[in-house]
């Protein structure tokens, strides 16, 4: 039986990041009727799924259980977040069976939503209960300035993993970004 669950998991095709990404908007865009130029890929986080559902089963079908690499995607329309699976050459818009986008999924991004609410409630000089969680997910920033680059300064391009929170006060949103293991600060002028 080993050698069988060997043989499939050799036969799973792997995804690149950007063939996920590609993926993942296209599958999006076709599913609500848009140009894909109107889809933003918010976050892409690896992930090695269980089986072929991609982690998004629908009752009644039955799945390969061999383990199926590829990535959790958090995409973006007219302010509209949207989780997406892909892996093995295919993607899923994920509704059901899926934690909502705008909590929390681990400890430790947990821990950083109420780190960046704080620090937020603290510069705004109001209760950190008056701020609202609009979304918060785990991203990979394509280098050190974690999305939030300084003007006319260089940053090393090596990806790293961290966190992508946004918080909602009165009509405002307020975008915190963080590397793992590090606290989260309010980036001003975006790059994602």
């Amino acid at each position: 039986m080993t050698g069988l669950l060997v043989l499939l998991s050799l036969a799973v095709p792997q995804t690149t990041r950007e063939e996920a990404e590609t993926l993942a908007i296209e599958t999006l865009a076709h599913d609500l009727g848009l140009g894909s130029d109107l889809v933003e890929v918010q976050s892409a986080v690896p992930v090695d799924w269980p089986d072929s559902s991609l982690g998004c089963p629908q009752e009644g079908v039955v799945y390969m259980q061999v383990i199926t690499p590829g990535y959790r995607l958090s995409l973006q329309v007219d302010g509209q977040l949207f989780a997406v699976h892909a892996g093995a050459g295919r993607a899923v818009v994920c509704r059901r069976g899926e934690a909502p986008l705008d909590e929390p999924e681990t400890p430790e991004l947990l821990q950083m939503v109420e780190q960046a609410r704080k620090g937020l409630a603290e510069k705004l000089d109001v209760d950190a209960e008056t701020i609202e969680l609009v979304a918060a997910s785990e991203v990979v920033w394509p280098d050190e300035s974690l999305g939030c680059p300084e003007s006319g300064k260089a940053y090393p391009q090596v990806t790293r993993e961290g966190y992508f929170i946004r918080l909602r006060f009165e009509k405002r949103v307020y975008r915190y970004h963080a590397a793992r293991g590090e606290a989260p600060f309010l980036c001003e002028n975006p790059t994602r």
